[in-house]
Order: structure tokens, then sequence, then C-alpha cells
């Protein structure tokens, strides 16, 4: 069985995120150093627009605080679940929004880097 650097609960499934999807899961290998599908799937589960796109980022600029705390509070949640999987998505994610200039100076006031 393939950890998700999780903690494994007794009956050996791995405690997950309690409301991630395990589909955002899928095909993770932890060996592998490629979270970006994965994060990418995260993502648009938290309905956080697509920062790639000009139009994704219009929205993330027009509503910053609503998309970030989607991401503090997957963050913290799987902190307290010791979701580690999780915890690195949310950081990846957080690491692609720091390529707009204007949304990193928003994680850096916001105090998420």
């Amino acid at each position: 069985m393939a950890s998700h650097g999780s903690t494994v609960v007794a009956n050996g499934v791995p405690e997950l995120h309690p409301d991630i999807p395990h589909s955002v899961y899928a095909d993770l290998d932890v060996n592998h150093t490629g979270l970006d599908v994965p994060a990418d799937r995260l993502r648009r589960h938290l309905k956080i627009p697509d920062i790639t796109t000009r139009s994704g980022l219009r929205k993330l600029h027009a509503d910053f605080h609503k998309f970030n705390q989607r991401l503090d509070a997957c963050y913290a949640t799987a902190l307290s679940v010791r979701d580690t999987t999780a915890a690195k998505l949310v950081c990846v994610i957080w690491t692609e929004m720091t390529a707009d200039v204007l949304v990193r100076e928003q994680l850096l006031r916001a105090g998420d880097i």
C-alpha cells in the first residue's frame, strides 16, 4: 500500500483530509516528485481559478481573500488530521500563485509566504 504521507490508523488505511475527495490522490506515488497534477485537482476541487490563464488571474485578483481562505482552511485541516500530502498540495498551489507579482504581494500581506 502506498503511503500518502498521512497518519496510518489502526486498520491500515491512511487518514486523509475529510473534505478532499479521494480522486485528488488518485495515482499519486509519493516517491515521485510530481505533485502538480494532484495539486491541480485540489485547486479545481476548492474552486480556485486557473492562474495559468488571464481570466483565472483576473478572478483571483478580484476575490483573492475568498480563494485564499479556502486554501488556509484546507491547510489547517490537513495539519490537524496529519495529512501531510494535502498540506503539500496546498503549498504547491501557493507556490504557483507566487508567479504573479500582485498575488505574491497579497500572499505576503496575508502571512502565507
